[in-house]
């Protein structure tokens, strides 16, 4: 069965307007598809030209996490999970803090325990955390790992949740430094960090950090009778409906190893939202990165840059404004028309959300609108019964389209276990013509927790993409994907944020270099591009921070592209 991801719709959701306001949106839509060619940058992808269909191969992963040396268990102080904060879980980030050129680990833990860096020694896997300086034990939420003092080492915030955020500058010398106080990042104790992400806002050629916060639990006692899991008669649902919400924050990198609190002034505190996922991307595709915070129990937000640091609320005008429980975010160009969709993941009984981005539409006039198709993805009913959390859009089967992987886990204690939530598989989709399509064969393993943070790289090197799972209150799994592909691959590494063009034959794919989403993890800050069908890469071209091509980059090379004038290189197998 094919999907017409060009056509359009709307599936109906929590967000979507009533008669009353219905004029309103019609009024902002219209002035939007008035203005909407004004905005040049990115819009000219060309249509993809017909090419001869390449058979996938079916998805094969293999938990490999112990064998491969990460024997990490997520736990929390008194092993008793009573608390919503316990529920939540923690999250991980890929980065190579030793510059050795594979990817290392962080994975955060909860309360009394250390949070633990495994360093990659060529496919498995060594302890570092003591000896690094970052076995931080407070209650780790997110990580998110990027190069914010453009040393070229790449450093790690941690978000926590009862303690200050820490910022542990990377020496280059296999160790970090704590500067959480110098850069002024930290925040306050009772401020409970969630996810959070690196990129250049406001343009200055520096990358700046937004943290999404959750809800007030400085008083559990608040909400009394809702905060209690196990009980006499049996569990309870850890909810946070009946906390407030917290404000996120931006903080502005001011190049010296500090940073200012501009949420006010760049209009991004989200007051009303209880924030547990944020991205950035280039959405509208004008050449500066816009936010997007998936809430919890509370609307999704969409930020867009104004191109000045400043930013508006769009969500209502976008039709964004989600009101399901946010979880889970990635972006990526689905449909390849040029333009990036993003994929949010949602409370059991919700239906996760695949949103098309009508910026560069083909088919119709173009606008800076999202339509919900998840319906007609396939992504919708089958995710009916399942909680997602962290998520990741990636080609797993090399056949040049994005695939989708989600860990699921229930937020419910287990009656008979009550020191974990009830487990649930995780799914992974194929992509065939735009329609995803649940793989459940592509595990062999069974024994299923609650999964909460995700973070994806090719860890082994071996030019496909595998997934890291942190579980809650249970081991971490490491998915290795044995798919079998029948094509070749590229790699290609940007500076957070930049804009990638790489031409296959006549086909165009789009992509973007990120530094946080999914659900409190960071991926590899790698694309890997999979060449199908014995074809070859023609040219891959950075648009932005600065223009610069490389051509026909040979199969199994690496092309880094630098922000300043650096030539880019480009490293053969």
């Amino acid at each position: 069965m094919t999907t017409d991801l060009g056509r359009r719709s709307r599936v109906p959701s929590p967000s979507c307007i009533d008669a009353a306001q219905a004029p309103k949106r019609l009024t902002a839509l219209c002035v939007l598809l008035i203005v909407a060619g004004l905005a040049a940058c990115d819009r000219g992808a060309d249509t993809p030209a017909a090419v001869a269909p390449v058979a996938s191969a079916p998805l094969r992963f293999t938990e490999t996490a112990v064998d491969a040396g990460i024997d990490f268990v997520s736990m929390y102080r008194d092993d008793v999970l009573d608390y919503v904060s316990e529920a939540i879980g923690g999250g991980a980030a890929w980065l190579d803090y030793d510059n050795d050129d594979d990817w290392d680990v962080y994975i955060t833990t909860g309360a009394g325990h250390p949070n633990a860096l495994y360093r990659n020694d060529g496919g498995t896997f060594t302890l570092v955390s003591a000896e690094a300086g970052v076995g931080h034990e407070g209650c780790g939420m997110g990580a998110a790992a990027a190069d914010y003092d453009a040393d070229g080492w790449p450093d790690l915030f941690v978000t926590n949740f009862g303690a200050p955020d820490a910022l542990y500058r990377n020496r280059g010398d296999g160790t970090f430094e704590d500067v959480t106080t110098s850069a002024r990042v930290g925040g306050e104790p009772t401020e409970w960090s969630a996810s959070a992400a690196w990129g250049d806002v406001d343009g200055d050629g520096d990358l700046d950090l937004y943290v999404a916060r959750y809800v007030d639990f400085s008083d559990p006692s608040s909400a009394m009778g809702v905060y209690v899991a196990v009980k006499p008669e049996g569990p309870e649902t850890l909810h946070p409906e009946f906390y407030a919400p917290q404000a996120n924050a931006l903080y502005a990198n001011n190049g010296d190893g500090t940073f200012d609190d501009v949420t006010d002034r760049a209009g991004v505190r989200d007051a009303a939202g209880k924030g547990l996922a944020v991205a950035f991307a280039d959405y509208d595709n004008d050449a500066d990165l816009d936010l997007y915070v998936a809430n919890d129990v509370s609307a999704n937000t969409m930020f867009t840059n104004r191109g000045d640091g400043t930013f508006a609320d769009t969500s209502f005008l976008t039709g964004t404004d989600d009101l399901r429980a946010g979880m889970g975010i990635d972006f990526g160009d689905i449909d390849e028309d040029g333009d990036l969709d993003f994929f949010v993941t949602y409370l059991q009984d919700e239906m996760n959300g695949l949103y098309r981005n009508n910026t560069t539409r083909h088919d119709a006039a173009p606008s800076d609108t999202f339509d919900d198709i998840a319906s007609e993805a396939g992504v919708a009913m089958s995710s009916l019964g399942l909680t997602g959390w962290g998520t990741v859009l990636e080609d797993f089967d090399g056949d040049g389209d994005f695939d989708l992987f989600v860990t699921n886990g229930h937020v419910n204690v287990d009656q008979s276990n009550p020191v974990e939530c009830i487990g649930q598989r995780d799914q992974v989709f194929r992509n065939d013509d735009g329609a995803l399509t649940d793989a459940p064969d592509a595990f062999a393993f069974t024994d299923w927790r609650a999964g909460r943070g995700l973070a994806a790289a090719d860890y082994d090197n071996d030019g496909d993409v595998d997934v890291l799972v942190v579980q809650n209150n249970a081991r971490a799994l490491l998915f290795r994907n044995d798919t079998q592909s029948t094509g070749d691959w590229v790699k290609v590494r940007a500076p957070v944020g930049a804009r990638i063009h790489v031409q296959i034959g006549g086909r165009t794919l789009i992509r973007e270099a990120r530094a946080g989403s999914s659900f409190l993890s960071t991926h590899a800050p790698e694309m890997v591009i999979a060449t199908p069908g014995g074809r070859t890469v023609d040219r891959v071209t950075m648009a932005r921070p600065r223009q610069e091509t490389v051509s026909n980059p040979p199969p199994r090379s690496v092309t880094t592209f630098y922000a300043d004038d650096r030539p880019a290189t480009v490293t053969s197998p």
